[in-house]
């Protein structure tokens, strides 16, 4: 009873200082009046956005306000005057900027599950709205191949909805600003380049089909040349981390992958810092199972890159939809190489989190295939190693890794821990093996999380020895005692599962074999 009446009374307090210090009347018009002047004798949308942005803080008492400004050749949305707690930059290939280009209107986020615009967007970019208290976009100015402008407004100091009126107001601002930007030159113009959606080859801007398969081009906005040096021709793949190129070296003269990082888990001066900290780490690390990493950085228009050596030959995922279930040496030689790895990687501190057959590649050299292990551009560096940053995932608040490959461990949330590769480790060499997912079932994270039974191989595998059961069913146990205890332990615990003889099924009953006569 005594919390519902503090509640009941705290909402009347709330009232009482709304109505005496944030709802006072403002005169709406002398307000935009004053902006369209600032803007008349502007030279520059940026030098009027701090006059512009003191006015709506002044009237409408927002948590915070911001004004962002987006090159075409950019890949995100910067802020350029702010009041109050801004949010990082916005990414502008993501989904809620892509939205508000779509309907040309201002959006209202809406906090909680009722939200529609909320369901609309990714799990991570619902996060980042909410962590970052964002509740409406004004456009400004919106388009690709323009200059793009929003103008950003978190809740009322008072926790009180923004009335028509208000938004009436801001609208009215950002037409004002609109016609600054259009009369603003950018200060240095820049072109992006064409990519085919199907076969990912780059091309020149201006040009219009792609000459492998007849496909129109698509244009990115995002320079071809990354810091001047690397040309990109060809997008080979993309993953949770970014996307990868085919690249030219045109200092060293070579051929070389590079990754460009995703924009919205580098954002800001201490993510870039950490960026730099964790590329440098990886790239100190070397392995013959490893993808060599060759140079890291970041460019002039703000992506952050690594890049890696260049590999011929495909992943394990696309070498096990087209074989289907590994023979048994293969498969052990494939998970030698790997686990040796993963192995040297602990014993430096550094932690993958991410494996997965898709980030485990096949490369033929000699005659002899060889595999390395991809996406260690940015890992996480073990408690007790290092310098003790914060890593990436921690700070831009995203999830890093792939659900179906995530240990019940890691999906709490516990501290990084070796036993979240060894966990996916053990899953790689089950799909290998038997051909199939070990677990059945829905795949939320809540199920993930739980305690789940490895599917019964047999079943799909007649002749699989019961020692391959009791080995999986112990490299995946929800007790992490129970699993082996480094990545060299479950090799050599899975080497001697896998090489008991295969069952050989009988002859049917009252059959008598040849050799029983």
């Amino acid at each position: 009873i005594g919390a519902y009446v503090l509640h009941t009374r705290q909402k009347t307090w709330l009232a009482a200082l709304d109505r005496r210090f944030f709802r006072e009347r403002y005169d709406a018009q002398r307000i935009l009046a004053g902006v369209v002047e600032e803007v008349r004798r502007s030279a520059g949308f940026e030098q009027v956005a701090p006059g512009v942005i003191a006015r709506i803080e002044a009237a409408l008492h927002p948590q915070f306000a911001a004004l962002t400004l987006r090159e075409p050749s950019v890949a995100i949305h910067r802020v350029v005057a702010s009041t109050g707690m801004a949010p990082p930059p916005l990414p502008a290939a993501s989904k809620l900027v892509s939205l508000v280009r779509l309907l040309a209107k201002p959006v209202e986020v809406a906090p909680g599950e009722s939200g529609w615009v909320t369901r609309q967007l990714p799990a991570e970019e619902s996060d980042f709205v909410r962590r970052n208290r964002i509740e409406w976009l004004f456009p400004i100015s919106v388009g690709d191949e323009k200059q793009e402008a929003l103008l950003l407004l978190g809740p009322k100091r008072s926790e009180e909805p923004y009335s028509k009126e208000d938004q009436n107001l801001v609208e009215a601002i950002a037409g004002s600003l609109a016609m600054l930007l259009e009369r603003s030159v950018p200060a240095t113009p820049k072109v992006g380049f064409e990519e085919c959606p199907e076969c990912g080859r780059c091309y020149e801007p201006g040009e219009q089909l792609c000459t492998h398969d007849g496909l129109r081009l698509t244009r990115l906005a995002f320079l071809r040349a990354v810091d001047g040096r690397y040309r990109l021709d060809r997008r080979l793949g993309q993953g949770g981390m970014g996307t990868v190129y085919g690249a030219f070296d045109r200092e060293l003269e070579r051929r070389v992958a590079l990754k460009l990082i995703r924009p919205e888990l580098v954002v800001g001066a201490d993510a870039l810092a950490r960026f730099k900290w964790e590329a440098k780490a990886a790239a100190a690390f070397t392995h013959p199972n490893v993808v060599t990493v060759h140079d890291y950085g970041v460019a002039e228009d703000g992506r952050a890159y690594t890049v890696m050596e260049l590999l011929e030959g495909g992943t394990l995922r696309q070498e096990m939809e087209r074989v289907g279930r590994f023979e048994v040496p293969r498969a052990l030689a494939v998970m030698r190489g790997v686990c040796a790895a993963v192995s040297a990687a602990h014993e430096h501190g550094l932690l993958h989190r991410d494996l997965k057959p898709e980030n485990i590649f096949l490369t033929r050299a000699g005659g002899e295939e060889s595999a390395k292990i991809l996406d260690f551009g940015l890992v996480k560096q073990l408690a007790g190693f290092g310098d003790g940053r914060e890593s990436m995932e921690t700070t831009a608040g995203v999830l890093v890794g792939t659900l179906r490959y995530m240990a019940p461990e890691q999906l709490r949330g516990g501290s990084p821990s070796p036993s979240w590769d060894l966990w996916a480790l053990a899953i790689v060499a089950y799909e290998m093996l038997v051909g199939r997912y070990p677990f059945d079932g829905p795949r939320e994270i809540a199920d993930l999380m739980a305690s789940r039974r490895v599917a019964a191989i047999h079943e799909v595998f007649p002749e699989a020895p019961p020692q391959w059961q009791s080995f999986f069913e112990k490299a995946l146990a929800a007790d992490t005692l129970q699993r082996p205890g480094s990545a060299q332990t479950l090799f050599e615990e899975l080497q001697a599962a896998v090489s008991v003889r295969p069952i050989r099924p009988g002859p049917p009953a009252g059959v008598l074999s040849a050799g029983s006569r």
